[in-house]
């Protein structure tokens, strides 16, 4: 079901994270991952709002290193 598909993406999501060295993205991502196994929703919104902010640093960070 849906939790299925979050675990995959998560999964996919935190290797992808480790792979660019983005720890702290990866650690957001894991915690979604692990209540997504365990099928809880509890504290996915502030997991997602960090997500949001550590991404918009990553970003900067990408685009900086573009120019």
């Amino acid at each position: 079901g849906d939790f299925t598909k979050i675990i995959s993406a998560a999964h996919l999501f935190k290797g992808t994270s480790l792979a660019m060295r983005c720890n702290i993205l990866a650690n957001i991502v894991e915690k979604i991952e692990t209540n997504a196994k365990n099928h809880s929703l509890e504290s996915v919104d502030v997991l997602l709002a960090a997500l949001k902010e550590e991404w918009k640093i990553i970003h900067g960070i990408l685009l900086q290193r573009m120019k």
